[in-house]
């Protein structure tokens, strides 16, 4: 029977393998964006091996990879979505030189060069015809898709561990304390990297 982390190690195998084959497929912008999801799928899970005792980065990752098996699955539903999720890239972009242009102003500091990459976005958006689209609404999608129980499991027991709830802040590490909670999120990860996997064996993407 395989360990926790050979099973991760056999699934990132496999998504790598998977992310080879689409370098064969005509570049279209369906098969980067689908690629680019399981690269970072990999990425989540290599952060789980690196971290196998560290629940707050195992937390991350898990609910980062149910995103991304979410996203997966939505952006194959049609084009108008997929043109969504690169309106979307440019508007994470503005929306973080935006920010950091700001907080520097409120505190009477002029960045001459990120006002001009916020231009240069701006102009690179419009070049290529690409309109700012606001975020998924994961929840939404979750239960567009039927995962609405799951979205709901995994937000309530994430969040809990991520941010600064009552029980993280007034019984720091007790989870860490307890190889079963440890334990059973990173078989949610496995779950989740296993779900990815099965996507890319039954679409042409």
């Amino acid at each position: 029977m395989l360990s926790k982390i050979d099973d991760i190690d056999l699934q990132i195998v496999t998504l790598q393998k998977h992310c080879e084959e689409l370098e064969n497929f005509p570049s279209d912008e369906t098969v980067v964006a689908i690629k680019n999801l399981y690269l970072c799928a990999i990425q989540e899970a290599e952060r789980i091996k690196e971290s196998p005792q560290d629940i707050y980065t195992i937390a991350i990752s898990v609910r980062n990879l149910f995103e991304i098996y979410m996203i997966s699955l939505y952006l194959k539903k049609s084009d108008e979505i997929i043109n969504q999720w690169y309106g979307q890239l440019l508007k994470d972009v503005l929306d973080i030189q935006e920010g950091l242009i700001s907080l520097f102003s409120k505190h009477g500091i002029h960045n001459s060069n990120l006002e001009l990459a916020r231009e240069q976005t701006i102009n690179s958006g419009l070049r290529n015809g690409v309109e700012q689209s606001k975020p998924f609404n994961i929840k939404g999608i979750a239960k567009q898709l039927g995962w609405e129980e799951d979205y709901d499991a995994i937000y309530k027991l994430c969040s809990k561990i991520v941010h600064p709830s009552s029980v993280k802040v007034n019984l720091p590490n007790a989870f860490e304390k307890n190889d079963e909670y440890i334990g059973s999120l990173v078989h949610v990860a496995i779950h989740y990297m296993h779900l990815i996997v099965d996507g890319t064996k039954h679409k042409s993407v």
